[in-house]
């Protein structure tokens, strides 16, 4: 999910793209908060992270292969380490992108 499949496009529109296509919303406050190898010294592929924030919901419909599995939880800010220390959030890049969330907002 979140793959930059649309050959040139900038990693904003892609984070714009996923989040319509993935979870249903759009909005016009995009921060880029991180940039990362996500297997160095065995590829050069990297990801972008982003916080979105005033969502506006859009009509979607979640039917892609990649979203036919997918679910959208809701987590409160307080609950993000907890759930990264006891392994209910173990996806190396959901971690990183929940710990650049906290660390931005200042918590």
């Amino acid at each position: 999910a979140g793959k930059r499949d649309v050959p040139g496009e900038p990693p904003e529109r892609t984070a714009l793209r996923e989040l319509e296509e993935e979870v249903g919303f759009t909005t016009t406050d995009l921060v880029p908060l991180a940039r990362f190898f996500n297997s160095a010294g065995f590829c050069d592929e990297h990801s972008h992270v982003f916080l979105a924030t005033d969502l506006e919901p859009v009509p979607h419909d979640r039917q892609g292969p990649e979203e036919v599995h997918m679910s959208v939880e809701r987590l409160a800010l307080d609950d993000i380490a907890p759930a990264i220390a006891d392994g209910r959030i173990e996806d190396a890049k959901t971690v990183i992108g929940l710990l650049a969330t906290l660390r931005h907002l200042g918590r």
